[in-house]
């Protein structure tokens, strides 16, 4: 790649501008996040799922 002028950059992509899409396809159950989740855990035990923390992590809420 060096001798070919080429370069290689990594990082985080901006996710908000997709959000409402995503969440469309999820409410459409189009996409479905569970199948690509390592673990769902409720809010109260975040902490804890956070110290040691599985691939795909899944925090949920009950209803505000």
């Amino acid at each position: 790649m060096y001798l070919n002028g080429v370069s290689f950059r990594t990082g985080r992509g901006h996710a908000r501008p997709v959000i409402p899409a995503l969440v469309k396809l999820v409410t459409s159950r189009r996409f479905r996040p569970e199948l690509v989740t390592s673990q769902v855990t409720d809010w109260e035990a975040a902490q804890e799922a956070l110290s040691d923390p599985p691939r795909k992590l899944i925090l949920t809420r009950g209803p505000a």
